[in-house]
C-alpha cells in the first residue's frame, strides 16, 4: 500500500505586471502648450512687478483709485453671493418640491446658465443696453451666471431627503400650533377674567 501524500493548496502564480502604457506624444505636447498658455499671463506679471521698485510699487497699490476698486469687487462678491444663495435655493425648491408645470423643463434652464462662460453672457447683457455697465447691471449679469452653482447641490440634496421627514416634521408643527392654539383660547377667559376683577378692585 503505498503512503498516501497530502495534497496543499496549489501554488499561485503572480500575474505579470501591466506595463503602463505611455501618453500619445501629441497628448502630452498639447497639455504642456495649454499650461504654458496658462501660465504666461503669469509670468508675465511677475516680470513686470519685478522691473518696479519697491517705492513705485508701493505708490501703484496705495492709490485711491486701487481701494476703490478694492470696496466695489467686495461689495459685488459679497452681493452676488446672498442674491444667487436666495435665487438658487428658491429654484431648487420650486424644481424639487412643487407641483410646477414642466419640472424638468425648468430643471433644465436652471442649469443652463454654467455652459455658456460668464464674460460672454456680460457681452450679451451689455448689447442689449449700455445701462448695465453700472453695479446694479454687474450684480444682475453675476447672479444670472452663477446662481446655478447654488442651485444644483440643492436641488442634489432636496432630491435625496426622504420626503416622510418633511412630511413628519410639517404634521408635529402643526400638532403643536394646534395645541398652543387651545391653550391659548382655554386660558384667555381666565386672564379676561383676571383683569377685570384687577380692574374692579382698582376702581374701588
Amino acid at each position: 500500500m503505498s503512503d498516501a501524500v497530502s495534497a496543499g493548496p496549489p501554488a499561485v502564480t503572480p500575474a505579470p505586471a501591466r506595463a503602463r502604457s505611455r501618453a500619445p506624444r501629441g497628448l502630452f505636447a498639447a497639455a504642456a502648450l495649454s499650461a504654458l498658455l496658462v501660465l504666461l499671463p503669469i509670468a508675465f506679471t511677475f516680470w513686470r512687478a519685478a522691473s518696479f521698485g519697491i517705492g513705485e510699487a508701493v505708490d501703484l497699490i496705495f492709490r485711491p483709485l486701487v481701494g476703490e476698486l478694492l470696496v466695489n469687487t467686495l461689495l459685488i462678491t459679497v452681493s452676488t453671493t446672498l442674491v444667487c444663495a436666495a435665487v438658487g435655493t428658491a429654484a431648487a425648491w420650486f424644481v424639487e418640491r412643487t407641483h410646477l408645470p414642466g419640472r424638468r423643463v425648468w430643471a433644465v434652464l436652471a442649469a443652463a446658465p454654467l455652459a455658456m462662460p460668464a464674460f460672454i453672457s456680460s457681452y450679451a447683457w451689455v448689447s442689449l443696453s449700455l445701462d448695465l455697465q453700472d453695479f446694479n447691471g454687474a450684480l444682475l449679469v453675476l447672479s444670472s451666471a452663477y446662481f446655478p452653482l447654488v442651485y444644483l447641490p440643492v436641488a442634489a440634496a432636496l432630491r435625496s431627503m426622504d420626503p416622510a421627514l418633511e412630511e413628519s416634521a410639517r404634521a408635529r408643527l402643526q400638532s403643536l400650533d394646534h395645541v398652543h392654539s387651545r391653550r391659548a383660547a382655554a386660558t384667555a377667559p381666565c386672564a379676561a377674567r383676571r383683569h377685570a376683577a384687577g380692574g374692579a378692585r382698582r376702581a374701588v
